[in-house]
């Protein structure tokens, strides 16, 4: 994180600071204070590099709201606001310049430019909604110079993100005549020209907005198309919204419409109707060839409707005509769009019509072959030229076989047994002429068959006929837009006839219709070629009857001289007087109130106002239905006036008007008319007119008297229930300036405080007791608002003894009501301050405490205990800003700390003050404020460490630490910072020593390597093949991250806090087997569970708090193998473990590698031979006693890394059994090494000296050394 370095302030002069920038170290003058001139120009150039400002992801109430709904600067603080400078983006302010945002206001503007004139809101003109922009004045000051500058504020919640598609209409002004896939082009775009769009919000204004339209899907079978718009900002196109409307009633296709047929010519002469059969059959059929389909065409010749195809259904002959075929079939669309959200671009849309019947004419009947042959006789006989030939007889054909035409005489086809057949072997007779007035029998036409079973007819859904009465029905009316002729099968099921080909239905009016019924009698006519050929008459039901049509607008009511006449003349017992009632039906002519009961009550009688309202009920005859309308009749002589119903009140008691008011109020609100009466009359000389009701209002003090008072009531005709208005009666009073201020005292229920009230943004510690406040409302119990006679004066004070509420942020204020040196007051609880929280007060610590480090503080739990009496414990106490809150809390509460968190790498202790009411146990009254103790010593992690790259390149860059703190120690530093809720210090801590402004590379990696482990150049054979990988000496907590283009820091930050959260550590506490046995072991366990059990046995495990971690079967166990210059080492007996694991939290898994160590790799400087090096055996890395120190020593000393003359690198493992200690003098052991060389024989090989120290043990050799292995 860079820096901003323009300005750095000390108070010394003439000193320098050094700060760190990309390039290096640069070294920066540093001015007096006292030099305000420069430093007011120093401070402009920093303003001035200012580019923008921006609401932080963090200050999600800030950016959720429009600019213009700021209307005050509490939200804009530093802690919500990033600054973006011209120079650098990564750059941030010193932070020793103060930084504070305000709204412009107008009259700071006319201020600056007297040209302007502007009456605005505050923030009206700098607030840009549509692009989520507030221009604010920004302020940087240092030691009271400051500088302003006006900067516009990104980040707000826009218009366009704010609308909702219920905010837009969209309209399409064609869509009734298009159907929805016609919005689509050739181009397959969509057409826009038609569409409308509006806003219904005041504030969106579409003109100022692009609008590109986009087919989310159209549906022609629903008739319905959803549209998807995008509203994007014209002047800056990143601001957009997407909206989805879905529009309906489209053009829908018409499949009623008699003329949708296709037009059908039999082309092909000489065809009898087996040969057509055949050749639609096959010309149709699923397996038909090129030349079916062929021969079809050659055949018949079919034009169809634009767009529809034909589906072929059946061929049949016509009953009794040979020469004509049925053709029946359908008219269809296919791959029609009708898309859906889920399937948006589907075209398997499917329309047919009904059936439809074509007679194909014209069809030919077979002839013999020679046509001299003279026609066979019908008889059995044959003729006397040709022998007698045995025929086969042919029985009828099936119903649904076309029948073979009798009159047909083809040889071909056997010929049909007549009824009155005579035997064969009967003698030839000469036929008989038949006499010529015999009638001639016609075949019987099966079509018309079916019209005898034409048995009903009803009302289409649809049609407008459902809204006339029976008698209102004209002979144009009926046709089969409106009509449905029903047939019945054997089974009395009803379906729609389908009209054959060449026939014709018509309809005529009978004389017969039936209103109440709601019936109507119809000729039904079928026609054959405009000819009558059927005629029947049905009964149309289910009509709209007369008494469904009645609604209210259909009658008048009125009264005859009903100006002369009261209205409670025309009732009687809550009854209507018929015999002065006038009753019109406005609707229908000569209606017949005779067949209804009707009936007339009384809704409501205002007798003052001369008005009128009657409930109508008629009845049907039946009883079961009934109907109600409302009328109201005006126009009625006016009822009792306010001059003649004023009542005479005497206070012949001599009551005050407090007795007066007094005692009304405890009359209370539900007091019955009878009982406000009796109270009337008992406090005053009244009378009250026969037939009327005294209720009740008010009674107050006159204003600007002193010995009036006003009774407001009303009256009410008992008889006719009309009442008076409000009326007011002066009454003679005493004391009345006492009275008419304890009215107002009494009406009194709540106090709150206006919207503009100062004291909103005070917390009540800041008010003191008989304090006068201002900008009070008053309300009643209704929660209506008080507002007092002008001659009256308010004040509102606080008691002289408050309770201070903090729970509820209220006070105890009186009201006082003042006139002419009288008053009276209440008092009454006022909340609506600021709430009591951490800012109240603040942790003021005693004494050198701040000197330790939160980790010391723990161990002394004393420092938390409160003295009594105090806000204090020996080590800090409660500054509270008012020293009147602190002695209320002091009375009513008791406090105590809970839920601590000790942050040693922040240097912070956050804890929970709770302050405990005494008075009452309650939970409800406790308050719980969380506070920060800060100043405290920080943990620095490293006080001795080296930094530097092993790589950097414009691909990776590889930033290492080096310390001397042993492995273990770090691990509990992470561990303790994870319990203490720490990690963010931690995290800066870690990102500070990367300086992501420095980073350019690529990717990044960045470990730390405890225990002196070095860089490959330092400590050759410490590391793996790959450098950046993690070992037990070395934590690698970014490993080649990449995106490190933009939002570089956040990226960094981010992997790390990844890294400190889900990384498992584990801490070798048991040596008792080796390696390869603990290998061994783990293996043989197969589940996750017992896999964790086992690495239990020999470790201290850290598993993240909240986290669930698996090993799973398929996670191997490898050892890590170190590279010795071109040498990879092999696995042994001491090699440490690498195992593949999964971390759990929620819905997030992370998998990571966990390392096993065997012991503790020490890793040297490398001092020269025989001298002692620097770093030396603690008791961080070995536990051993002072006398007993070598041999704590021997037992844990497992391997020695050695560097010989050719720097060819060793680790040499010990034995007990062929290495020998020889004591040199009273503090110093030498271990004599052997080496095994090329011929397997011992040797001496070389010397390591121990020497012990003033506690340390210092080790030096004949040759360098690089490392030990420690393990006991």
């Amino acid at each position: 994180m860079k820096i901003k370095k323009a300005i750095l302030i000390s108070a010394i002069g003439g000193s320098a600071a050094i700060v760190a920038s990309g390039s290096g170290i640069v070294t920066w003058k540093v001015l007096k204070d006292k030099n305000e001139s420069s430093l007011s120009e120093k401070l402009s150039a920093e303003i001035q590099d200012v580019k923008e400002l921006e609401i932080k992801e963090s200050a999600k109430d800030l950016k959720n709201l429009l600019p213009s709904q700021i209307t005050d600067s509490t939200l804009l603080t530093k802690d919500n606001i990033n600054i973006k400078f011209l120079t650098d983006t990564d750059t941030q302010l010193d932070e020793k310049i103060n930084v504070s945002y305000k709204l412009i206001s107008n009259e700071q503007k006319q201020e600056e430019n007297s040209q302007r004139n502007s009456n605005q809101n505050q923030n009206e003109k700098f607030a840009n909604d549509d692009e989520g922009t507030l221009k604010v004045l920004v302020e940087f000051s240092y030691n009271g110079v400051p500088v302003t500058r006006e900067v516009k504020l990104h980040g707000f919640k826009n218009t366009i993100q704010k609308t909702q598609s219920n905010n837009l209409n969209l309209s399409l002004s064609n869509k009734e005549q298009i159907h929805p896939s016609e919005l689509i082009d050739s181009n397959q775009q969509l057409v826009t020209t038609n569409f409308e769009l509006k806003s219904l919000l005041e504030t969106l204004d579409i003109e100022k907005y692009k609008v590109l339209y986009e087919k989310v899907y159209v549906n022609d079978i629903d008739a319905e198309a959803k549209i998807r718009l995008t509203l994007q900002l014209k002047t800056n196109e990143n601001i957009k919204n997407s909206f989805e409307f879905v529009l309906k009633d489209f053009k829908k296709y018409n499949l009623d419409d008699s003329s949708l047929k296709a037009k059908i010519n039999l082309v092909k002469n000489d065809l009898s109707i087996e040969e057509l059969l055949n050749i639609t059959s096959k010309g149709f059929g699923a397996n038909k060839t090129e030349d079916d389909v062929n021969k079809l065409k050659e055949t018949l010749n079919i034009d169809l409707p634009n767009g529809y195809e034909f589906e072929f259904v059946s061929l049949a002959p016509k009953a009794n005509d040979a020469s004509v075929g049925l053709l029946t079939y359908k008219l269809v669309k296919n791959n029609l769009d009708n898309g859906t959200s889920e399937n948006p671009n589907s075209k398997n849309g499917r329309i047919e019509t009904n059936t439809i019947v074509e007679e194909i004419t014209n069809l030919s009947l077979k002839k013999n072959d020679s046509k001299d042959e003279p026609k066979k006789d019908n008889s059995n006989t044959n003729s006397k030229d040709e022998p007698k030939t045995d025929e086969p007889k042919v029985e009828e054909p099936r119903e649904d076989e076309p029948k073979t035409n009798p009159m047909s005489d083809s040889k071909d086809k056997p010929k049909i047994d007549e009824p009155n057949e005579k035997p064969k072997d009967q003698p030839k007779t000469e036929p008989k002429n038949e006499p010529k007035d015999k009638p001639k029998v016609e075949p019987k036409d099966e079509t018309l068959a079916i019209f005898d079973k034409i048995s009903k007819i009803e009302l289409k859904e649809n049609s407008q006929l459902k809204q006339k009465l029976p008698s209102q029905f004209k002979e144009s009316d009926l046709n089969l837009s409106n009509l449905k002729v029903l047939v019945s099968d054997d089974k009395n099921k009803f379906s729609e006839l389908s009209l054959p080909q060449g026939y014709s239905i018509s309809f005529k009016l009978a004389s017969n219709s039936n209103n109440d019924e709601g019936t109507l009698d119809v000729k039904v006519i079928v026609q054959k070629q405009g000819k009558e050929v059927k005629t029947k008459e049905l009964k149309l039901t289910n009509l709209l009857t007369e008494f469904e049509s009645l609604k209210e607008s259909d009658f008048q009511l009125d009264f005859s001289n009903k100006k002369d006449r009261l209205a409670s003349s025309v009732v009687m017992n809550d009854k209507i007087i018929k015999e002065s009632l006038v009753v019109k039906n406005k609707t229908i002519e000569n209606f017949d109130f005779n067949k209804y009961d009707i009936s007339y009550s009384v809704s409501s009688l205002d007798e003052v106002n001369g008005k009128l309202k009657i409930k109508m009920t008629i009845f049907k005859k039946t009883k079961d239905r009934l109907k109600e309308f409302l009328y109201e009749v005006v126009g009625f002589q006016l009822g009792i006036t306010n001059k003649n119903i004023l009542i005479s009140v005497r206070n012949d008691k001599k009551l005050s008007a407090d007795q007066i008011i007094r005692e009304f109020y405890y009359l209370g609100d539900n007091a019955t008319p009878e009982q406000q009466l009796e109270k009337l009359q008992s406090l005053f000389s009244v009378a009250i007119p026969d037939g009327l009701e005294f209720e009740f209002i008010s009674f107050k003090a006159k204003a600007n008297s002193n010995d009036r008072g006003i009774l407001t009531y009303t009256l009410r005709n008992k008889k006719t229930n009309a009442r008076s208005g409000k009326i007011n009666v002066e009454v003679k009073t005493h004391n009345i300036i006492d009275s008419y201020l304890a009215q107002h005292v009494l009406e009194v229920n709540e106090i709150a405080l206006e919207n503009d009230s100062p004291f909103k943004n005070k917390s009540i510690n800041e008010l003191s007791p008989n304090q006068i406040l201002e900008n009070i409302t008053l309300f009643d119990k209704n929660k209506s608002i008080i507002t007092p006679e002008k001659d009256i004066q308010v004040k509102y004070k606080i008691a002289s003894n408050p309770q201070y509420n903090l729970k509820q942020n209220s006070i105890n204020v009186e009201v006082i009501f003042e006139k002419n040196g009288h008053s009276q007051k209440v008092t009454r609880v006022l909340n609506g301050f600021k709430k009591f929280d951490a800012s109240w007060f603040d942790v003021v610590a005693k004494g050198n405490i701040l000197k330790d480090n939160p980790r010391d503080i723990k161990q002394d739990k004393t420092h938390f205990k409160f003295i009594a009496n105090t806000f204090g414990t020996k080590s800090f106490y409660f500054k509270f800003q008012n020293n009147q809150t602190s002695k209320e809390l002091l009375k009513h509460y008791n406090v105590s700390v809970d839920n601590i968190e000790y942050k040693n790498v922040a240097g912070e202790i956050h804890f929970d003050v709770k302050f405990t009411r005494k008075s009452n146990s309650s939970s409800e009254t406790n308050i719980v404020i969380r506070k920060v103790f800060s100043g405290f010593k920080k943990d620095l992690i490293f006080t001795d460490f080296e930094q530097y790259d092993d790589e950097d390149t414009r691909e990776h860059r590889s930033i290492a630490i080096t310390t001397k703190m042993p492995r273990n120690q770090f691990i509990q530093k992470i561990v303790e910072a994870r319990q203490n809720n720490d990690l963010d210090a931690l995290v800066d801590y870690f990102t500070n020593l990367i300086a992501p402004f420095r980073i350019s590379n690529e990717t990044l990696s960045f470990s730390i390597r405890t225990q002196n482990m070095g860089s490959p150049r330092k400590n050759k054979g410490a590391h793996r093949e790959d450098i950046a990988d993690q070992t037990a000496e070395q934590f690698t907590i970014l490993h080649r991250l990449s995106n490190l283009v933009t939002n570089k820091e956040k990226n960094i930050r981010d992997h790390i806090r990844e890294w400190l959260n889900e990384t498992v550590f584990a801490i070798r506490t048991s040596h008792l087997k080796t390696s390869e046995e603990f290998k061994n072991e783990f293996l043989a366990k197969k589940t996750s569970s017992e896999r964790i059990e086992l690495i239990k046995k020999y470790y201290d495990l850290y598993i993240p708090e909240g986290y669930t971690l698996n090993i799973y079967n398929t996670h191997n166990i490898t050892s890590l193998k170190y590279k010795y210059d071109n040498q990879v080492e092999k696995e042994n007996k001491l090699s440490d473990f690498e195992i593949l694991y999964i971390i759990t939290k929620g819905d997030k898994s992370s998998q990571r590698k966990l390392i096993l160590n065997y012991g503790q790799r020490i890793y040297f400087n490398h001092p020269k031979a025989n001298q002692l090096n620097p770093l030396f055996i603690k008791r961080d890395f070995l536990k051993y006693k002072d006398e007993y120190w070598k041999f704590d020593l021997q037992s844990a000393l497992k391997q020695i890394k050695y560097r010989t003359y050719n720097k060819k690198v060793f680790w040499i493992d010990l034995d007990n059994r062929r290495d020998s200690w020889n004591q040199t003098d009273d503090n110093t052991w030498t271990l004599n090494i052997s080496v095994r060389n090329h011929w397997l024989e011992y040797r001496k090989y070389f010397k390591v000296h121990f020497r012990y120290v003033n506690g340390e043990i210092h080790i030096w050799g004949d040759h360098p050394l690089d490392g030990i292995l420690l393990a006991r």
